[in-house]
C-alpha cells in the first residue's frame, strides 16, 4: 500500500522529461529521513511502553502473554 502513494510521485517526472534520477533520489531521502525521524521513534516508544501501559488499561485481566504478542507484532511490523 505504501507504493501506492510513491508511485505517482516516481512515474510523473518520465512523462514530463525531467531529471527522473535526481527526483528518485529525493523521494528516497524523504522517506529515509520520515522512517529514522517519525516511524522509528514511534516504534520504539511503543515496544518500551508496552507494559505500563497495557497493565494499566487491562487491570487485572493483564496477562504477560498478551505483552509478548503484541511486541513479537511490533517486531515483525519492523522486519
Amino acid at each position: 500500500m505504501g507504493l501506492n502513494a510513491i508511485m505517482p510521485k516516481i512515474s510523473e517526472p518520465q512523462y514530463k522529461a525531467q531529471n527522473i534520477k535526481n527526483t528518485i533520489s529525493n523521494i528516497h531521502k524523504h522517506n529515509v529521513k520520515f522512517i529514522l525521524f517519525f516511524v522509528l521513534p514511534v516504534f520504539c516508544g511503543l515496544f518500551f511502553s508496552a507494559k505500563p501501559v497495557l497493565s494499566i488499561w487491562l487491570g487485572n485481566i493483564y496477562n504477560l502473554q498478551i505483552l509478548m504478542g503484541l511486541k513479537w507484532f511490533f517486531m515483525w511490523l519492523y522486519y
